[in-house]
């Protein structure tokens, strides 16, 4: 483990080259800042150890990601992906945001730009598959 704070914590394999973000607003109690916070030292940790496949596990992700803390994260994580040379990244939500997510459109639009695949799955298992299948 690399990071691990009260909303996140972020695993790493060198040898694979993977890395796991895993999101646990258990309490229910994460602030706009707080996420802001933690996207921040996100995209350091994936500028420095340079991933070539990250899984983001948003279950628990419980805060509600209005229009400004979407472009946070644009302007924060697909750079990061971008600068660090990420090849996949698998999403794991809850089947619920799926059916309204205004993030995947932005962040597909902006992977064609910066040539990353990402793609959104409701369980690890397939993530993981998805992932590792090139």
């Amino acid at each position: 483990m690399i990071s691990q704070s009260k909303y996140q914590k972020i695993i790493y394999n060198e040898q694979s080259k993977f890395m796991h973000c895993i999101w646990q607003d258990k309490e229910h109690d994460m602030e706009a800042e707080d996420f802001v916070d933690e996207i921040k030292l996100t995209s350091e940790i994936i500028e420095k150890y340079k991933p070539d496949h990250i899984l983001v596990d948003t279950r628990n992700l419980l805060i509600e990601l209005t229009t400004d803390l979407q472009k946070i994260t644009n302007d924060y994580i697909v750079d990061a992906y971008h600068k660090a040379g990420v090849k996949k990244v698998a999403m794991i939500l809850p089947l619920q945001a799926i059916k309204k997510l205004y993030l995947e459109e932005t962040v597909k639009l902006r992977q064609q730009i910066h040539k990353f695949v990402i793609e959104n799955f409701t369980d690890e298992e397939n993530a993981r598959k998805w992932l590792f299948n090139e």
